[in-house]
C-alpha cells in the first residue's frame, strides 16, 4: 500500500467536481459480478421449461428478435415468473439487512434467526 489507509475508497467527481463521492471499489466489483451473474441465471432460469429455449434465443427474443412461438413462451410465460422471482429475493435480502440493521445485537448475526439472546 501506498500509506493510505484501506477504508478511504477512491474520490469519484461529477458534474465538473460540483458532485463528489468517495466509492470503494471492492463492493462495486463484487456488486458488478453479481449483477452479471443474476442476468445469467436468469436467462437460464427463463429458457429452461416443458418447451427448453436456448440461451442465445432468449437473449435475441429478450432483445425484440427471436420467432413468435418463442416469443410467446419468454414473454407471456417465463418472464414475469423470473422477475417476481427476482423482485421476490430483492424484498427478502432488503428486509434482512433492514432487520439486522435495526436489531444491533450479537444474536442478529446472518448465522442465527432468533431475535433476542436467549431465544
Amino acid at each position: 500500500m501506498t500509506g493510505r489507509s484501506a477504508s478511504h475508497g477512491r474520490v469519484v467527481r461529477l458534474a465538473g467536481g460540483r458532485v463528489s463521492a468517495r466509492v470503494h471499489v471492492r463492493p462495486v466489483v463484487v456488486a458488478g459480478v453479481l449483477a452479471v451473474l443474476t442476468l445469467a441465471l436468469a436467462v437460464i432460469a427463463i429458457g429452461t421449461g416443458e418447451f427448453p429455449v436456448p440461451p442465445g434465443r432468449v437473449v435475441a427474443t429478450l432483445l425484440g428478435g427471436g420467432d413468435p412461438g418463442s416469443a410467446f413462451i419468454i414473454e407471456q410465460l417465463r418472464l414475469p415468473r423470473v422477475a417476481c422471482a427476482l423482485l421476490a429475493g430483492a424484498a427478502l435480502g432488503i428486509s434482512g439487512a433492514i432487520s439486522r440493521r435495526s436489531r444491533a445485537t450479537r444474536s442478529a448475526r446472518p448465522t442465527s434467526s432468533a431475535s433476542r439472546p436467549g431465544r
